[in-house]
Order: C-alpha cells, then sequence, then structure tokens
C-alpha cells in the first residue's frame, strides 16, 4: 500500500525554469507556484481522482506510504498544495534524504522489507504501486510484496480502479 513519487506526480517541463518538475530537483520544486504543483499533479480533476482512490483505500484499512528518490520537503509540498497530506502521516513518507532509505542504498523494495518486518506483514498485505520496472522488478526477484505497474506518466483513473479492487478485502 506504498505508492512512489513519479506514480502519484505527472511531472511536466516548467518553461520558466526550463527543466522538469521533478520531487528530486529540490531547489526547482521549491520555486514552484502552487498553480506549477496542480498542473505537476495532473490538474485538479485528476489529484481529485487521487483523493477519491485514497479515501476508499483508506477507509478499507489500508495504511499508505510514499516511497520515493524524490526530496521529502518536495513530495510533502506536493502533498499541502493538493490537500493530500492528511493520508500521509510524516511517519509514512520517505524520500531520498530519509534515513532509512539511505541506510539501504535507496533500494525500495529493501525499505518495503522493513517496514514489513516492523509491522507484522507478510506478502499478501502489501501492494507496492510504482512507475519504475527497475523497482517494482527488484521487489518481484525478491518476493517482497504484490506489485502494480504504472506508466510513467503516473496513475490513470483506470490504474486507480484496479489498485482499490485489488486492496478490497484485504
Amino acid at each position: 500500500q506504498i505508492p512512489s513519487d513519479g506514480t502519484l506526480s505527472t511531472p511536466k517541463y516548467v518553461e520558466r525554469l526550463q527543466n522538469w518538475a521533478v520531487c528530486d530537483k529540490e531547489v526547482l520544486i521549491s520555486s514552484l507556484t502552487d498553480e506549477e504543483i496542480w498542473a505537476n499533479g495532473g490538474g485538479v480533476q485528476r489529484v481529485e481522482l487521487m483523493r477519491q482512490m485514497l479515501e476508499q483505500l483508506q477507509s478499507q484499512g489500508c495504511a499508505l506510504y510514499i516511497v520515493s528518490l524524490g526530496f521529502t520537503g518536495a513530495i510533502r509540498r506536493h502533498l499541502d498544495v493538493w490537500g493530500l497530506s492528511s493520508y500521509f502521516p510524516e511517519s509514512r513518507v520517505f524520500g531520498q534524504d530519509s534515513p532509512l532509505l539511505i541506510e539501504r542504498d535507496y533500494v525500495k523494495a529493501s525499505l518495503i522489507e522493513h517496514l514489513m518486518a516492523r509491522r507484522g506483514w507478510a506478502f499478501g498485505d502489501v501492494l507496492f504501486v510504482d512507475d519504475s520496472a527497475k523497482n517494482v522488478g527488484e521487489c518481484d526477484r525478491r518476493r517482497t510484496c504484490a506489485t502494480f505497474t504504472v506508466a510513467e506518466s503516473g496513475l490513470t483513473e483506470r490504474d486507480m480502479a484496479q489498485v482499490c479492487a485489488a486492496l478490497r478485502g484485504s
């Protein structure tokens, strides 16, 4: 039940900054306007669909985490602007500057295994959702947990429905 960075966001090219707005560019993200942050989420309608998905997952008892190679502050800024912070308490957002991710050489599967062990979760208790074939492949290779791959452009409405269906009753 662990979304990732390019999974929730849909990074856009910001013309005035001549760069892509991705969360591993902390200084760039801090200079974005709220309007640009909304665009990075795919717009108000897509963010509302994500809110509905997160609400449904939370109501089903899912614990929601973010494990990302973006910076924690940049991720939190996006969540704050989008109104999604309440779904991800600070203790459940792990960016590239998180000591637990650093200690695991930035291997998401390793951090997920650590979180699962701390909480007593089994393979079938966790769904890792990510846009990186490398990260998903590592979880699959290690048999860490169930996985769901999304396009690099982020979760689509169809993906969101499939994630909710996969976790229904788990």
